[in-house]
């Protein structure tokens, strides 16, 4: 074949945007398929594969859109499709998967020519009230949605802070997905967490508040990345003896521990000091939609501490403190 078969534009949430900013935070009903790499899609007629445009002209930085509203159930994912109505290629999405975690084969998915598309005769959303039947392999797979618990609504949470998220994701066309998880400053840019709180003979989440945790989505299995950071300046403790600073990631609850456990531990005897340090899960192969909780604890050797952290000091960035960065590609 003398042309390119690889899809050329990208989902995203934001009109005429291919690349979402990542300093921003973006939630909405609409999804878009913006041109990037080219404006071309490949289609299966059942025959042979031709490419389509999919802009309205050179100029189109907009590409395709679609508003799934009720479509879209809450807490559901779905594969997204390029497909052809009356000879032009529309955006549409598929059934819900039968589970968060369900792999290509489970869906329906299949390779044509090293592409993936419908496997069998799917009925596929054009909005939020219209459906069409589509035959097998005639409807190309860009990526997949999750929908959050709100019907309809799809975000990408960028800025640090908690229960971050990217609801959509590209099989073509990739770029790093890069997600910070935060706590939120008590004031000005102070954090403070007081492991008297929290550290007991299990995990909990980081100052005991189970929203300083992230959410990674993939449609096709791909390798995540999760590094949890801790830096902290110890003050007023009283007790004497040893001082231990415990974390790690945990995945889908507080009682599953997968990342590198980390301790680090002084004799401070009243002294004033800093200690930090960094947690690294890696997901090989991860499909479908997983929680991961900043985790601290699994000791009981911080009483009488508090622990302080800058979000913004002239000398260390908010990700030299306390943050769980998730990245992927997508």
């Amino acid at each position: 074949m003398s042309y390119d078969l690889t899809p050329g534009g990208r989902l995203t949430l934001v009109s005429g945007q291919p690349e979402m900013s990542q300093t921003a935070d973006y939630t909405t009903g609409v999804l878009y398929y913006a041109p990037f790499k080219s404006d071309q899609v490949p289609l299966f007629d059942g025959a042979a594969w031709n490419c389509y445009g999919f802009t309205a002209n050179a100029l189109d930085t907009i590409g395709l859109s679609l508003a799934g509203s009720a479509a879209w159930a809450a807490n559901s994912r779905r594969d997204v499709y390029a497909t052809l109505e009356n000879g032009v290629p529309i955006l549409t999405t598929g059934p819900a998967w039968p589970s968060p975690n369900s792999l290509p084969a489970a869906r329906g998915l299949v390779r044509c020519n090293g592409l993936w598309v419908n496997g069998s005769a799917i009925s596929l959303d054009k909005s939020a009230a219209v459906s069409l039947s589509v035959p097998a392999n005639q409807a190309t797979y860009l990526g997949s949605i999750n929908v959050g618990a709100s019907a309809g609504s799809l975000q990408a949470l960028f800025t640090l802070g908690q229960n971050r998220r990217c609801d959509v994701w590209n099989a073509y066309n990739q770029r790093e997905v890069l997600l910070g998880v935060g706590q939120p400053p008590i004031s000005g840019n102070i954090v403070q967490w007081k492991p008297d709180n929290q550290y007991s003979t299990a995990w909990k989440a980081f100052n005991n508040d189970p929203n300083n945790s992230g959410y990674y989505f993939t449609g096709l299995p791909q390798n995540v990345s999760v590094e949890y950071h801790q830096r902290g300046f110890v003050d007023s403790y009283s007790a004497g003896g040893a001082c231990a600073m415990i974390f790690t990631v945990c995945k889908g609850s507080l009682a599953t521990a997968v990342g590198s456990q980390r301790t680090y531990s002084s004799d401070l005897a009243g002294v004033e000091m800093s200690m930090s340090g960094t947690a690294v899960y890696k997901d090989r192969s991860a499909c479908g939609l997983q929680q991961v909780f900043m985790g601290t604890g699994n000791a009981n050797t911080l009483k009488g501490v508090t622990m302080w952290g800058l979000t913004n000091s002239p000398t260390r960035a908010p990700e030299d403190t306390h943050v769980m960065w998730i990245s992927h590609m997508g």
